[in-house]
């Protein structure tokens, strides 16, 4: 019985070592996604609105200290914070002080569909479904 125990402690030991494991590549590769490169809003839809076109001056660049930089043509406009989670497939932007559109960020994002290239999202606010959609510059 004795070593069937301490067989099984081993096996838990390298199994949970295992998913941190995983778990951090999947961090690592969201970040190298997230901060390669600048972002662009191509499509904002606030509830049946579509407001992508107040984004069309913006670019966005994500850090790896998890802030983010607003370009309007190219200027820093504002920088805000930004945090993911590929566990919970969430972004979470906020831009603090901010005029519009830069508002319309903030807040938890869900993922539907991504790649190293793209990314959409939904968000409810107050019974209203927001879809964010972000393509590499």
């Amino acid at each position: 019985m004795k070593p069937a125990f301490t067989l099984f402690l081993i096996l838990l030991i390298i199994t949970s070592g295992c998913k941190k494991s995983v778990e951090k590549l999947q961090e690592d590769a969201v970040l190298q996604a997230m901060t390669n490169g600048k972002w662009l809003v191509t499509k904002y839809l606030n509830g049946t609105t579509d407001i992508t076109e107040q984004f069309s001056t913006y670019s966005f660049q994500f850090h790896s200290n998890r802030t983010v930089d607003a370009l309007n043509n190219n200027i820093l406009e504002k920088s805000g914070t930004w945090d993911a989670s590929a566990e919970n497939k969430t972004i979470v932007a906020n831009f603090i002080s901010s005029q519009n559109p830069l508002p319309y960020l903030n807040g938890t994002w869900t993922l539907t569909k991504y790649s190293f290239n793209y990314v959409e999202a939904k968000m409810i606010i107050n019974s209203e479904e927001r879809i964010l959609r972000l393509d590499k510059e």
